[in-house]
């Protein structure tokens, strides 16, 4: 599915076109696909990596725009077990234009609250940003946990003093 959205008044507003300041393609499928490859220069394996949650994150410099394999963190639910999942996207930034490629369309949520939105560099650093923050709340339970069952059970070496 493919998602345009233009930039005005500081925030993403969807519109219905193929030339849209920011793009977000949610799980393409082939025909998408096709549009990433020729369209948007994009190649089978790059398009593969943005897909990818085993993928390792990387950026890549190109003459006329950077790609970045991001890796984002995926909503805890803690049913019985701690498991704190990812996802991989594809971030295809130019000056002009940020395509954002995902399997759902959770990356643009949320965006703009913090700061206002006129460029699609702005977008870019407000998506980093919040899959950060996410992260940081998840490493807040993480330290909550840990420390609960440390407390909680007896340690099995002791320090000398």
């Amino acid at each position: 599915m493919i998602k345009s959205f233009q930039l005005t008044h500081g925030a993403l507003h969807a519109v219905e076109r193929l030339d849209a300041e920011v793009m977000l393609f949610s799980n393409p499928d082939a025909a998408e696909r096709d549009l990433l490859h020729s369209h948007f220069k994009l190649d089978e394996h790059a398009l593969a990596s943005a897909l990818d949650p085993d993928e390792v994150s990387r950026i890549e410099f190109h003459p006329d725009n950077l790609f970045l394999i991001w890796k984002r963190p995926e909503n805890y639910s803690g049913a019985g077990s701690l498991a704190f999942e990812v996802s991989s996207c594809g971030l295809l930034f130019s000056p002009g234009r940020l395509l954002v490629i995902a399997t759902d369309d959770s990356p643009l949520h949320g965006l703009g609250t913090r700061q206002r939105l006129n460029t699609p560099l702005d977008v870019l650093l407000d998506l980093l940003f919040n899959n950060i923050h996410h992260y940081l709340g998840h490493l807040k339970v993480i330290k909550l946990v840990a420390r609960s069952c440390s407390k909680n059970s007896t340690p099995r070496w002791k320090t000398s003093t």
